[in-house]
């Protein structure tokens, strides 16, 4: 009888129990050393492991955050955020946009998860400019001489 009573209690437990496994995201690889971004041109890679792959959720979103610049991540910006469940294979590459504020010298990006809820560590520093003005312009229509 007590054996009967072990053998549903073992049952119970191991079909109501189940063990989830804590997802790890890796430190971001860069695409580029330096990000020079204008209107014509702001697609920046990054690439990333995650384990186990199972353990994501269907709604899981990777979000892609950027630093300030001197790499804190305390008031970061979002730049870039994945479909539900669109990513569901390790390594992962994607890109992203830089904001047109972004200068200088000391920028991050990290890699989040929203199910399960996961963080990377930062990535390697890099320069980074948004440049607003990327024509050449010219003042009294190139007349050498001007009168005030």
């Amino acid at each position: 009888m007590m054996r009967n009573f072990t053998l549903i209690i073992f049952f119970f437990i191991s079909f109501t129990y189940s063990i989830n496994a804590q997802l790890v995201i890796g430190t971001p690889s860069l695409g580029f050393s330096q990000a020079c971004a204008n209107e014509s041109f702001n697609t920046y890679y990054v690439t990333f492991t995650f384990s186990p792959e199972a353990s994501l959720s269907a709604t899981n979103q990777f979000i892609i955050e950027l630093s300030d610049n001197t790499g804190s991540f305390s008031n970061s910006t979002i730049v870039y955020t994945s479909a539900q469940g669109e990513i569901t294979q390790s390594p992962a590459t994607l890109g992203f946009s830089l904001p047109t504020n972004t200068a200088g010298e000391s920028y991050k990006v990290r890699i989040k998860s929203t199910a399960p809820s996961a963080t990377s560590t930062g990535s390697v520093s890099f320069p980074a400019y948004y440049k607003i003005q990327d024509e050449p312009f010219s003042i009294n229509n190139l007349i050498s001489t001007a009168v005030f």
